[in-house]
């Protein structure tokens, strides 16, 4: 009973303050800072760098290979 309770307490303080910090941190740096840092910034990062952050560690990797193979191509043109 005492688990569940303090379960239940955990969660809504970590509720709170994901949404809390989503809208300080996400919604109002997504005004000034576009989408991307939104992912980064988002509800989801209080969540200990859950499921948003991975997408954009995701995009990042891929787009630095992407771009590292360009500068490749570039370079073997030469």
């Amino acid at each position: 009973m005492i688990v569940s309770a303090l379960f239940y307490l955990g969660y809504s303080v970590l509720q709170f303050l994901g949404y809390r910090v989503n809208l300080f941190l996400g919604y109002r740096v997504n005004l000034f800072l576009g989408y991307r840092v939104n992912l980064f910034l988002g509800y989801r990062v209080n969540l200990f760098l859950g499921y948003r952050v991975i997408p954009f560690l995701g995009f990042c990797v891929v787009m630095g290979i992407q771009t590292h193979r360009a500068k490749l191509r570039r370079a073997l043109l030469r």
